[in-house]
């Protein structure tokens, strides 16, 4: 009775859907029904038109460094690479990666650009020590800008090719570190 229901509240959430609804209708293999959900949900139950996801066009954010200057994504996306880690001041990973991303930054600043967005409120994230490569935060709880990606865990990071479209987006210091081989300059 309860999946019934479920049933119902998704197709009635989800009209547009149709691989979805055709499922719901035909009551087609539960199981088969129950994966397929899971594995599309993110991708197609969440509207592109709230959530930029890979081959978007990057949207300009205005986000704050330590010293409440404003700073535009646009100051450098369509201009060269940009790699944005989002993370938080109790993310373990976050602080574990920080020599990395140094090192990496130290060496391919000016192909690359990499920019922290901190997802701690301002307060908390300027007690933190800052970094030698753009660390901002956009004065909101829980960022603002953080909210237009389904961001499943910290860090997580945005890869923005040079023409201002995301190329990839991924969860973990492991993959970032792999990305970060890549670069042969």
């Amino acid at each position: 009775k309860i999946n019934n229901i479920f049933s119902k509240i998704l197709f009635n959430i989800n009209k547009k859907y149709k691989n979805i609804k055709a499922c719901i209708l035909t009551n087609k293999h539960e199981n088969e029904f129950n994966d397929q959900f899971i594995s599309r949900s993110k991708q197609e139950l969440v509207p592109s038109s709230e959530h930029l996801h890979v081959g978007d066009k990057m949207r300009d954010f205005t986000l704050y460094d330590r010293d409440d200057k404003e700073h535009k994504l646009s100051e450098y996306v369509g201009k060269k690479i940009v790699v944005l880690q989002f993370s938080t001041v109790s993310c373990g990973p976050c602080q574990a990666i920080k020599p990395t991303i140094e090192e990496f930054y130290a060496k391919h600043k000016n192909e690359v650009e990499v920019i922290t967005i901190s997802c701690d409120d301002t307060e908390t994230w300027k007690k933190e020590k800052g970094v030698s490569w753009p660390d901002w935060n956009d004065h909101a709880s829980g960022s603002t800008v953080g909210s237009k990606f389904e961001i499943p865990g910290w860090p997580f990071y945005v890869i923005i090719r040079p023409d201002g479209v995301i190329g990839s987006m991924f969860l973990g210091i492991g993959k970032v570190r792999e990305y970060f081989k890549t670069f042969v300059f």
